[in-house]
This record gives C-alpha cells, structure tokens and sequence, in this order.
C-alpha cells in the first residue's frame, strides 16, 4: 500500500511519470522504499532544501502501521 501511494505522489511530481519505479526491500531493521526517476526529476523529487523528500518521509511516517520502520531513498 505505501509502495502505491509513494509511486502516485512521485509521478505527479515529475516531467517523466513513466520512468518511477518504486522498489521495496526488507531488512532486518525495517523495509527500505528506493525512488528511481530519471535524472531530470531528480531536484523536483528532493525539492528546495529537500522540502520534498522530507515531506514524502512524513508522509510515510503518517501511513505506516505502528512499529514497523520505512526508510526512503532517492537512489541514482
């Protein structure tokens, strides 16, 4: 479900809506969401002083069950 919305929120965000992919990984200490856009979209993703990145983090702080941790990265 996060995957979902994370996805959503980021293709609004972007020129190149078809290029996200959103990729989950589970660790030991919580699962790992990975944003891959192109390379363009990259400073709209992060925002000024990454405003936007921190609000996608919010954003997932507020939808997560409780106790689980979900860390977000903007990989390269």
């Amino acid at each position: 479900m996060i995957k979902e919305l994370i996805t959503f929120v980021v293709q609004q965000l972007v020129s190149h809506p078809q290029d996200v992919v959103v990729n989950v990984t589970e660790r030991e200490d919580g699962n790992l969401l990975e944003i891959k856009v192109a390379p363009e979209d990259r400073g709209r993703v992060i925002g000024k002083e990454g405003h936007t990145i921190k609000s996608l983090r919010a954003l997932i702080d507020a939808a997560e069950p409780q106790g689980k941790k979900i860390s977000l990265e903007l990989s390269r």
